[in-house]
């Protein structure tokens, strides 16, 4: 993932190209952004995430990974 912080976008890459869910969750666990993918790196908006700390969950058939977001 990077940048890291970010502004006003984030790309989330090194996916399998098969099915992906990536979502950005704030430190109450709750889910401020989602988004459906099968490619193999996404771009995501960042302009409608107001600055914090995150994380982003990045869910494939293979598992769950998990990674901090500063949201500049």
């Amino acid at each position: 993932m990077y940048p890291n912080p970010a502004t006003d976008r984030v790309t989330v890459g090194g996916l399998s190209g098969g099915s992906a869910e990536i979502c950005i969750i704030d430190p109450t666990g709750r889910v401020v952004h989602r988004n459906f993918t099968t490619e193999q790196a996404l771009d995501l908006n960042l302009q409608d995430v107001p600055a914090g700390f995150y994380r982003i969950s990045v869910t494939t058939p293979t598992g769950v990974q998990s990674v901090p977001l500063i949201r500049l």
